[in-house]
Formats: structure tokens, sequence, C-alpha cells
């Protein structure tokens, strides 16, 4: 999918204005991603994996499998970004992939340390996510500039894993369901 009007409405990633910590993210980009390319002829990949207890009965050749549970969904999908002079490599490459490979870290403040910062990914109407990264592995790709060696493009597999906010309010809206 190349750059167009609409990409920014379908595909869009920033930190969670919610995070207590947002203030103490710094990076050129600010807190979000101008998204140019996403190569989705790779696919846009959503894995859940459900976890089974075994329970083993007397006197039975196998023992039950219980469902216990299910793993945190990964969502794993390719950014590309490629510039198109070389006034524009940092600002279309080099800063765009380094905020996706900053986002797995945690954030420092004096002697601090606080947890990677969530984000909230939106892929057109097929998902909207609050997510961390766990996964961001930057591929720089020729050409480079000989003098300066920075790359004209540059590939970003990334793998976000869905996190959900805490609430203390476990009251089920049925009117607001049910409408």
């Amino acid at each position: 999918m190349a750059l167009d009007e609409t990409l920014g409405n379908r595909l869009s990633l920033r930190i969670d204005p919610t995070y207590p910590h947002a203030s103490l993210w710094k990076h050129p980009n600010g807190n979000s991603l101008k998204v140019t390319y996403v190569n989705l002829e790779e696919g846009i990949q959503e894995t859940a994996s459900p976890n089974y207890s075994d329970i083993e009965i007397t006197g039975r050749a196998e023992g039950y499998k219980v469902f216990s549970g299910t793993s945190n969904k990964e969502i794993t999908l390719t950014f590309r970004f490629q510039a198109t002079d070389h006034a524009t490599v940092k600002e279309d490459v080099i800063y765009p992939a380094r905020f996706l490979d900053a986002l797995k870290y945690p954030l420092t403040n004096g002697n601090l340390s606080y947890p990677p910062p969530p984000c909230l990914l939106k892929i057109g109407t097929l998902l909207m996510a609050r997510v961390v990264v766990t996964s961001a592995d930057i591929t720089w790709e020729a050409p480079f500039d000989v003098e300066t060696m920075e790359p004209h493009s540059a590939s970003v597999p990334v793998t976000f894993t869905i996190v959900r906010r805490v609430s203390q309010n476990l009251e089920y809206d049925f009117d607001g369901v049910f409408q």
C-alpha cells in the first residue's frame, strides 16, 4: 500500500495519552508515528494461543484437557520507510524506524525506570487496540549515502502485544450491549 491521503486514517500508532509517564517520552517524532507504507503483501498476523491443563483421572487411559485461559493476542506487521531524497532521510527513514524500536524499551527518569509506553494501534476498521511493542527489528536497506552511511530505506517487522487497562469498575453495561 503506497502513501495516499487516507493512509493516516487507516493506520495510526501513537502513545496512549493516559499513560502516566508519557511526559518522559522524548523523540523527534513526538508521540505518534507518521506511517507512509505498510507491507501488506506479508499480511497482518494475529495470534492468541489457548492454554490447557492436564487433569489425570484414575482408571482412565488419557487425562482430560481443561481450558485454563489464553495468552495475550499478538499482532505482527511490517513497516517500510523510504526517503524520497537525501534531505529527508532522517525524517522519513531513521526517526520513524528508531521510534518503533524505542517503544520496546523502558522509560527512565534519573534512577527510576518505568515500563515501556503502551500505544494505541488502529488498523482501519479491522482493529483498534491498546498495545505494547514486544519486538521491533530494524533492517537498514540500500542505497546508502556514501559519505554519511545513512540508509534511504528501512524495513521494520513489529510485534505488538495487546494489553488491557485495569479497571476497578467490574459492572457490565447490559443496556449498552442489548440496545
